[in-house]
């Protein structure tokens, strides 16, 4: 994010931290999404996702985005929480508002069936094939050719984006880990989603696991350069001394 959206980045930090502090809101991460994609947009230079761009800050020409959908089916969603004994005909009706959302926003993302999602045994020595972690749970699963670095991957497994050739695309790990929840349970995905107690929090959708990763805050400190800002942030909450 900070190699590519430029020097002023007060917005984002903030957003930031408070996603290290007490997590975000779902409408806060769709802002935080749309304020990285403007931005770069704005450098006009190749971007390893182009689409994703695309989606989240389309060109002028545009009428609507990916985020006015989502923004639809986040205030469905609040219906339905804020209704939950609403009778069959409203709730019917309700439905049928979200289904063409659900619909364009489908379209919006076929793309991605163009980028398989696969994880890289890099800890097992692999790192040269992958696994697709698309569609149907499988016991065994195939293996694809990969090409590419996996220095982020810090060793561990890495689940990473590729292209129909196979080449690394965009790296996902360690903000999207591979882990088993308990033991002797299958892997599951687990997603960042805020602060935890000892570190980062990762959430596993739809199961709701949760694991805790204390290295994933100082990854990201040196990538986005919060160190100076959180230290001015402490030293302004900081009471004077009383000599």
């Amino acid at each position: 994010v900070a190699a590519r959206v430029g020097g002023d980045q007060d917005d984002l930090q903030v957003r930031l931290r408070q996603l290290r502090q007490r997590g975000l809101s779902d409408p806060e991460w769709i802002e935080l999404a749309q304020r990285i994609a403007g931005r770069v947009s704005a450098l006009g230079d190749g971007f390893a996702l182009p689409e994703l761009i695309e989606l989240l800050a389309p060109g002028d020409g545009a009428t609507t985005s990916a985020t006015d959908e989502l923004a639809g089916l986040l205030t469905l969603r609040g219906w339905f929480e804020q209704h939950p004994t609403a009778d069959e005909a409203t709730t019917l009706a309700q439905l049928g508002k979200a289904l063409p959302l659900v619909d364009k926003l489908l379209r919006r993302l076929t793309w991605l069936g163009s980028y398989p999602l696969v994880v890289v045994r890099a800890a097992d020595g692999r790192a040269d094939v992958g696994e697709p972690w698309m569609g149907v749970r499988r016991l065994h699963r195939a293996t694809v050719p990969v090409r590419g670095a996996l220095a982020d991957a810090g060793g561990r497994d890495a689940l990473v984006l590729i292209d129909q050739n196979g080449a690394v695309v965009v790296p996902l790990s360690p903000l999207v880990q591979l882990a088993r929840p308990a033991p002797g349970h299958g892997e599951e995905m687990f997603v960042l989603d805020g602060a935890g107690k000892g570190g980062a929090r990762l959430v596993s959708l739809p199961t709701g696991f949760e694991r805790t990763d204390d290295a994933l805050w100082p990854w990201m400190r040196a990538r986005v350069g919060l160190d100076a800002d959180e230290r001015a942030q402490a030293a302004e909450q900081r009471p004077p001394y009383r000599g």
